[in-house]
């Protein structure tokens, strides 16, 4: 199935891309994660998990939804975005 994923700020300079579309069959948040890993090396990966796990400061948005759970089934057209933490005063 179709899948969109969105980079938001510095993970938009990390891939050098703000949306990319794929295929991938029955995918969680968890397949698109590990697939883009794939595609722009472990230094993504490391930006988005720590110890396997979401990391902390991390957002993560199926459909424009904030999800905590990575192993939520997608959808066809489905869009996942991740978003760094937001910093500043």
């Amino acid at each position: 199935m179709h899948i969109t994923v969105l980079f938001l700020a510095h993970l938009r300079e990390l891939t050098g891309t703000s949306r990319i579309s794929f295929s991938l069959d029955e995918p969680t948040i968890m397949d698109v994660a590990q697939e883009v890993g794939r595609r722009y090396g472990s230094a993504f990966l490391d930006e988005l998990l720590e110890q396997g796990e979401l990391g902390d400061a991390l957002v993560v948005l199926h459909n424009g939804d904030i999800t905590y759970d990575l192993e939520t089934r997608l959808a066809e057209g489905d869009e996942v975005t991740f978003l760094p933490p937001a910093f500043g005063g």
